[in-house]
């Protein structure tokens, strides 16, 4: 009976001092073939885009999801790559380019920059869950160099289902929402041109 318990002591000391798997690293971004058609622009503006605002839960290294209870999991071994909105932002802006046709300059931008039109999007909610769909919320500010006054604010709600029960879906879904908001950015500077 001692024997018996030291050995199953002894797996349980094993087990503890295993090391613990590596966490898996996702890219946020637009899925692998999605295109995006370019808007045919007379004269295309400069864009300034800041660094997208995203709520802190999504801001975190771990992949976010929701419950069906409504609790965030905070997922240790399913990670993205790289800082998310700094992700984020970097894929609004190539789909502002792809579309618009203008140079799109990312937060920080330099002087010689010197945008037409700077866009700010502040993200309310950015969440999905296993199996069920991606949501991001909030609003989108455009102001103009050349215009006086506030800057244009526009809510935006877009929803991207998430494809199986599987974090590999929930971040893919992840992507499309992000792009799907840099698709919304782009109609919104090419209709009212800030």
């Amino acid at each position: 009976m001692i024997r018996a318990l030291m050995t199953l002591g002894l797996f349980a000391c094993i087990s503890a001092c295993a090391p613990a798997p590596e966490p898996r690293l996702f890219l946020l971004g637009a899925p692998a073939g999605a295109t995006t058609a370019t808007s045919a622009a007379v004269t295309a503006p400069v864009i300034g885009l800041r660094e997208i605002a995203l709520p802190l839960y999504a801001r975190r290294p771990q992949v976010a999801a929701q419950s069906a209870d409504g609790t965030l999991i905070a997922s240790d071994q399913n990670r993205w790559a790289e800082d998310p909105p700094r992700a984020a932002t970097r894929l609004v802006a190539r789909t502002l380019m792809m579309r618009t046709g203008a140079d799109v300059f990312e937060e920080p931008w330099g002087r010689e920059a010197d945008p037409d039109l700077v866009a700010a999007v502040e993200v309310d909610r950015f969440i999905g869950g296993l199996g069920g769909e991606v949501t991001l919320e909030g609003q989108l500010s455009i102001s103009s160099r050349r215009a006086q006054g506030r800057p244009r604010l526009v809510p935006f709600a877009i929803s991207e289902p998430v494809a199986g029960n599987s974090w590999d879906g929930l971040t893919d879904a992840y992507g499309r929402a992000v792009q799907a908001l840099g698709n919304f950015v782009a109609a919104q500077i090419s209709d009212g041109n800030g």
